[in-house]
């Protein structure tokens, strides 16, 4: 991989961290409000379905942020795995 499209992707992923990050940050806080309110869906339904997508947004960020740490992180090798 050169170093161009290595940065693009650090910087595509760094973006896409805090895009996940803040997804789930406003799901968990205002989620049930919101669907309630724009989605006409019964608020304890609206609650149920908020936080799940919380918690997926949540795992897919740090998944997001572990792919840009392991391209970061010269000392790692060619595999990516930490064997050298």
């Amino acid at each position: 991989m050169n170093a161009l499209l290595r940065s693009l992707l650090i910087v595509l992923l760094r973006g896409a961290e805090w895009l996940l990050f803040g997804i789930a940050g406003l799901s968990f806080l205002a989620g049930g409000l919101l669907m309630n309110l724009y989605g006409q869906v019964n608020r304890a339904l609206a609650e149920i379905i908020g936080l799940p997508l919380a918690g997926c947004c949540l795992v897919l960020g740090f998944l997001a942020r572990s792919a840009r740490e392991r391209l970061t992180d010269p000392a790692e090798g060619p595999t990516g795995l930490g064997l050298s």
